[in-house]
């Protein structure tokens, strides 16, 4: 739900945690639009295996995006079976979702880094495409850990910037597609905020203008 509102706009409907890949296979038989169902790893764990069996079972025509950030960030970053360590920190052999998703009968199922918009955007337009159930996996580490990360390896973080010379401050593809906190209005400019960048780069692939540079 965090791509719920302005600028997103991601969701059109959602009930509870969970409640995605259910309602989509309701849906599915009403409703001619594509359906994509989203929720991350670890409530995919929890309650998303058995809609998902339903929608094969049911020939249910739906996407289903799994947001993998080896992280129940939500909540506390408590560890679920796909982060490979117990509560006590002990290490033990995760569980991976499209491995899941095959052993449903999921006959389309790819793994993508989201910050490669290109094939992310081409992954999802196959998918639902595909006639039947399909599930993509979107995976990449939750910023707050990678960031931590990072410190302790002593690394630090290059943030980006706006070119002003560049930017069509009229554009707002950065801020509309993406609705990142570091990118903001400021004075009639679109600046980004260097102390919270995470220099991930997703702003420099959206941008037309090519404005957006990394220091």
């Amino acid at each position: 739900t965090l791509g719920y509102l302005p600028p997103l706009e991601a969701v059109d409907t959602t009930i509870c945690m969970g409640a995605s890949i259910g309602i989509a296979n309701g849906l599915a038989h009403v409703v001619k639009a594509p359906i994509i169902a989203h929720l991350g790893d670890s409530t995919f764990f929890h309650a998303g295996i058995p809609p998902l069996i339903n929608a094969v079972y049911n020939k249910a025509n739906i996407t289903v995006a799994i947001l993998d950030n080896s992280a129940t960030a939500m909540t506390g970053f408590q560890p679920h079976p796909g982060t490979g360590y117990v509560a006590s920190g002990e290490e033990t052999t995760p569980v991976k979702a499209e491995d899941i998703a095959r052993a449903c009968g999921v006959k389309f199922v790819e793994v993508v880094d989201p910050f490669d918009l290109k094939k992310a955007t081409d992954t999802v337009e196959r998918a639902i495409r595909f006639d039947g159930p399909s599930v993509i996996v979107f995976r990449r580490l939750c910023t707050i850990m990678e960031q931590r990360e990072k410190r302790k390896r002593g690394e630090k973080t290059v943030p980006y910037y706006i070119d002003q010379d560049k930017c069509n401050v009229k554009c707002d593809a950065c801020i509309k597609l993406l609705g990142c906190p570091a990118i903001i209005k400021e004075n009639g400019k679109t600046i980004i905020d260097s102390s919270l960048c995470t220099g991930c780069g997703i702003c420099a692939q959206v941008c037309p203008y090519n404005a957006i540079l990394q220091e």
